[in-house]
């Protein structure tokens, strides 16, 4: 009676297996969390994305502007907001990255996993509250809305448009993204750490 022959694939399983468990990383029977590669490229892709617009604004585009761009800043307290912004966007871009091809490891993913938790409160509570500042302008229960801003100081325009709408939705759609790839980073991180453990 012939036994059947192991496929090339079912022979270079465990093979990858045990390179993986040499090179330091746990092997996919040791856990089943895989790392978070496409929440995070779709965080990624949302950041490249919105980048690109301001890029393209910047330079006279008009489809979904949100209006008066602001210029340079004149004061140091203004030219440290703008660094801090240009800060967050840096790291909107680099953190996503990092986690997709799996940098940050040891101590460095907790760091990691507070900016993704940080990104994700920051875009929920921005879109949220430029919905709701828009809904209070719109409907004339306050005129200037949550900020105290009118729609023309704001914009330069004197009524809401839907590419105020569409980015602050943009905005929450974001947040929502990055509170996924928060959720789905901190299950790996307790795989690997659960794993390391049971060593």
């Amino acid at each position: 009676m012939q036994h059947p022959q192991p496929s090339s694939t079912e022979v270079a399983h465990p093979i990858a297996e045990q390179q993986e468990v040499r090179d330091g990383a746990p092997s996919r029977t040791q856990y089943q969390e895989p790392r978070p590669v496409r929440a995070a490229n779709i965080a990624l892709g949302w950041a490249v994305t919105f980048l690109a617009f301001h890029i393209y604004w910047y330079l006279g585009g008009s489809f979904v502007s949100p209006g008066k761009l602001p210029g340079w800043p004149h004061t140091l307290a203004g030219w440290i907001v703008e660094a801090l912004t240009e800060g967050i966007w840096a790291l909107g871009l680099l953190v996503p990255l990092s986690i997709s091809r799996g940098w940050a490891r040891g101590r460095l993913a907790k760091p990691e996993a507070i900016l993704v938790w940080l990104g994700c409160a920051i875009l929920l509570l921005r879109g949220a509250t430029g919905l709701i500042d828009d809904l209070c302008r719109v409907t004339g229960i306050l005129p200037n809305g949550l900020s105290g801003i009118s729609t023309k100081d704001a914009t330069g325009t004197t009524t809401v448009t839907w590419p105020m709408w569409t980015i602050e939705s943009y905005f929450l759609i974001g947040g929502l993204v990055f509170g996924a790839l928060a959720i789905s980073n901190r299950r790996h991180v307790r795989a690997v750490e659960n794993t390391a453990r049971a060593r």
